[in-house]
């Protein structure tokens, strides 16, 4: 009779060690399979929270730099687009103006240890008191346009400087007061130590010889902060009332210099000069006054005198043309030599008065043009 195959104790223990195994392989596909669901869910909860944060600090750096309205007007004089990094630059440069103004240009009070006084010959101290209206003014100018040897000015940037030195006289008809100080970058005072730039004198050499004002060139660019002091030192003792103190520098330091002077984009000066353009001139005006209307909700008027400061942009209007034509160049006929503004210099008639003997002791590098 037929006998069913029965499977002995070997077997069966064999059959359940394959079952355990494929158990074994399920549960490792599931476990698998679980672990990369919950990294995708990881993932994914990581990429949304990033997503939150970067959404959370755009909006929230958006309403931190929401422009108020002076700064779009700021922006617009200017033609900036007004985005949040335009706003956030526009102020940290007034923050850096007003740190310097704050900490330079103090109300007279005699009991103040930062209070202006000036110290004279014999060691004593006094206290200036700047008169109700003190107003000075402080121009800075770029240098000429640069030569084949970049130390120094090209033909027509020497041009310029003739020009530039046109410009000022004691005359009413004259566009420019005389300067009493004239500073200008000191010819090893960028970056490179080993580069002498003489373009910053050559600008302004035939203004001090037609002033007859020293040239001050001691001063490099990282020192700028010693030269705003002492500017503004002169300013505080009232020295400085009704004169005028022309600066030459590098133009891409010509912003940074405005704001240690207390000029940001809220008192006229830009955030920066245009490098395509040799022809801007900045004025910073300096007026010691009490308000003449009040800013108060109560309308009190304060009588006290402080200093406020006004910046502004003005055109040279240099004419190459126009300045052959004014030094005999371009006559009828021709001429077979031009350059007569070469002898300029020799043709200016001296200034009567000269800077105050208790200025600023200038030191002036000589060059040959």
């Amino acid at each position: 009779m037929y006998q069913p195959y029965q499977k002995s104790r070997i077997d069966l223990a064999e059959d359940g060690d394959q079952q355990d195994e494929t158990s074994e392989l399920v549960s490792g596909r599931k476990n698998i399979r679980a672990i990369r669901v919950s990294f995708r869910w990881a993932l994914a909860f990581s990429l949304l929270c990033c997503c939150c944060m970067w959404v959370v600090s755009t909006v929230t750096k958006f309403v931190e730099y929401w422009p108020t309205e002076r700064e779009r007007d700021i922006a617009e004089t200017h033609g900036l687009t007004l985005t949040v990094e335009t706003t956030k630059n526009i102020r940290e440069a007034q923050r850096i103006a007003d740190s310097f103004r704050a900490a330079r240009l103090i109300d007279f009070d005699p009991k103040n240890k930062y209070a202006r006084k000036i110290t004279d010959d014999h060691g004593q101290t006094h206290y200036m008191p700047v008169a109700d209206g003190c107003e000075a003014t402080v121009m800075i100018v770029r240098h000429c346009e640069k030569g084949d040897i970049r130390e120094h000015c090209s033909y027509e940037g020497f041009e310029r400087s003739v020009f530039l030195a046109s410009l000022f006289g004691d005359e009413k008809n004259d566009r420019w007061p005389m300067p009493s100080y004239i500073f200008a970058l000191s010819p090893s005072g960028r970056d490179n130590a080993r580069k002498m730039n003489f373009r910053e004198i050559e600008t302004v050499e035939p203004l001090a010889t037609k002033a007859g004002v020293t040239i001050d060139d001691s001063y490099p660019v990282h020192r700028a902060v010693e030269m705003t002091n002492e500017i503004l030192t002169f300013l505080q003792s009232g020295q400085m009332c009704g004169k005028l103190t022309v600066i030459s520098w590098k133009h891409s330091e010509i912003a940074h210099l405005a704001r240690k002077l207390g000029c940001g984009p809220f008192e006229g000066c830009p955030l920066d000069y245009k490098g395509r353009t040799f022809d801007d001139v900045w004025q910073i005006k300096y007026v010691y006054r009490a308000a003449e209307h009040s800013n108060r909700k109560s309308l009190k008027l304060a009588t006290k005198p402080s200093w406020h400061v006004f910046g502004s942009v003005q055109a040279q209007n240099f004419d190459p043309l126009q300045v052959s034509k004014m030094f005999g160049d371009y006559v009828p006929g021709g001429r077979e030599r031009g350059g007569g503004w070469k002898k300029a210099e020799k043709d200016y008639p001296e200034r009567k008065t000269v800077r105050d003997a208790h200025a600023w002791q200038a030191t002036h590098v000589g060059f040959t043009a």
